[in-house]
Order: C-alpha cells, then structure tokens, then sequence
C-alpha cells in the first residue's frame, strides 16, 4: 500500500507506483507500507519536483554579471572621455611666458575657438581706473 503525504487516497495497492508526467502536485512525501500475517514495514522517502527552469538560473546570473560590467566600464569610459575633451579646452596658467609688457600669460590650446584679445598701450590706458592713471 502507498500513502502520499500520510493519507491512504492513492490508488495503487501494488508493489510498485508509477508516475507519468510528473506535475508540482505530485511533489509529497511517498511512504510504501508493506505487510503480511508476521510482519509489518514501511519506508519514506520524499519527492521534490524542480521547475524546467532550474538550468537557466545560472545563465540568467552570469549575463546579469556581464551587463552590469559592461554599464560600469562604459560608463567609465564617457565619463573619462568628457573630462578629457573638457580639459582640452581649459586654458592654462604658464608662469614661463609673459606678453609684450611682461605679465604672466594663459595658454590656450590651439583647437580651442576662444580668442584672445589684443591690448595695446591706448586701450590700457583706457581701461585703468582714474587713480591708477
């Protein structure tokens, strides 16, 4: 005789029990008793039904991995791109160059489109303060 999950509502009072197409309802606990005029014994055992899906978890794990490094080093990789082309064009402080009347001059880089404006001694003059002049 079998019990499932400690019920006797099973079919089968034979040796052995089949079960075709295994379903999730059938995941239980089988318990086969046998017994004659002298002698009586059981054993269990339990049955765990997996999802057809159970291979594809560590699939699904690896290649969520994968996207998250690629978003992490792409990302990097704009970023460090943006800082450089936003370094390219700020200017620089030289301390080694002066202009013509000897104060200390910015470099600008040569593919930048910033100009810089010519100052000659007239426009100076116009541009200091009445005190300074």
């Amino acid at each position: 005789m079998w019990l499932k999950d400690g019920e006797d509502d099973m079919s089968s009072n034979n040796s052995s029990y089949v079960i075709n197409d295994v379903q999730y309802d059938d995941e239980a606990v089988y318990t086969c008793v046998a017994s004659n005029p002298y002698f009586s014994d059981r054993k269990t055992f339990q049955l765990k039904v997996k999802s057809p899906l159970t291979p594809l978890w560590p699939a699904i794990g690896i290649f969520s991995e994968l996207t998250l490094m690629a978003i992490i080093i792409l990302g990097y990789e704009w970023y460090k791109h943006h800082q450089e082309k936003k370094d390219r064009y700020k200017p620089t402080f030289d301390t080694d160059k002066k202009n013509d009347d000897g104060v200390e001059a910015y470099n600008f880089p040569s593919n930048s489109n910033f100009r810089r404006p010519r100052i000659n001694s007239s426009t100076k003059e116009s541009l200091l303060p009445d005190s300074a002049k």
